[in-house]
């Protein structure tokens, strides 16, 4: 992760005199903006990087992956992911794209990959796809559908590793 300098990048979220200003909670904190993406800085240093921001002009496609799973997804999200502990979404859209499966909580994009991604287009669209996600702090897990099928619960256990992998990394 690249160090923050405070010349340029702190913007002081100020309380007004009247106890308005900063969301309850947040006085004392302070922003930052660095290549699109927002940072809460903590007064010991610590940061968190605020929501990713979204295209909702992908809203109806999402919708309709939602409602038309692949019977892969289906499997993943009945079988395991529906019932998870810790809340997991289905065919989320985060930033520009739309992801099989995100769980905000652990910073962790789980994506189900058909013949199709096999190709060399599929396979360049899918790492630029990838390196876009990595860039906003989300770990991408990609497994086939080969995998899915035959080793179902390999796939649960990795899943289940990395959440909690990341939801501790997180606290």
């Amino acid at each position: 992760m690249q160090a923050f300098s405070s010349r340029n990048l702190y913007k002081p979220i100020l309380a007004s005199p009247f106890g308005r200003g900063a969301p309850k909670g947040r006085r004392g904190y302070l922003r930052a903006s660095r290549g699109g993406r927002v940072y809460t800085f903590t007064r010991n240093g610590a940061f968190t990087a605020m929501p990713i921001p979204k295209n909702n002009s992908l809203l109806p496609r999402a919708r309709e992956l939602r409602r038309e799973m692949t019977p892969y997804e289906r499997k993943l999200w009945y079988l395991f992911l529906r019932k998870y502990p810790v809340k997991v979404y289905k065919q989320r859209i985060i930033g520009s794209f739309i992801v099989d499966f995100y769980c905000a909580s652990a910073k962790l994009v789980i994506e189900l990959d058909g013949s199709q991604h096999f190709s060399d287009q599929g396979i360049a669209y899918d790492s630029q796809r990838s390196v876009c996600l990595e860039r906003n702090g989300l770990k991408v897990l990609r497994f086939s559908n080969r995998e899915i099928d035959e080793e179902f619960a390999a796939v649960c256990r990795a899943i289940d590793m990395a959440i909690q992998e990341g939801i501790k990394v997180e606290k």
